[in-house]
């Protein structure tokens, strides 16, 4: 079973590929979303415990599912 911060960074590991994919800067995708710059980085490295509304914003800025990061 993964621990809740294993689960966080791997989650978080998933939004960073997904960003680098569709070619967005940490900047760039905190604009789209609404997230502070610093938020979206948290969320990037796991140290930041998420609300699913959360995800659903970065995962609509990037056309993508949230499923595509769990």
């Amino acid at each position: 079973m993964i621990i809740n911060s294993e689960y966080l960074k791997n989650v978080g590991m998933e939004v960073k590929v997904a960003r680098i994919r569709k070619g967005y800067s940490v900047p760039q995708l905190a604009k789209q979303t609404g997230l502070s710059e610093g938020g979206l980085h948290k969320l990037e490295q796991g140290k930041h415990d998420f609300k699913i509304l959360t995800l659903k914003r970065v995962a609509d800025a990037l056309e993508i599912k949230v499923k595509d990061f769990l």
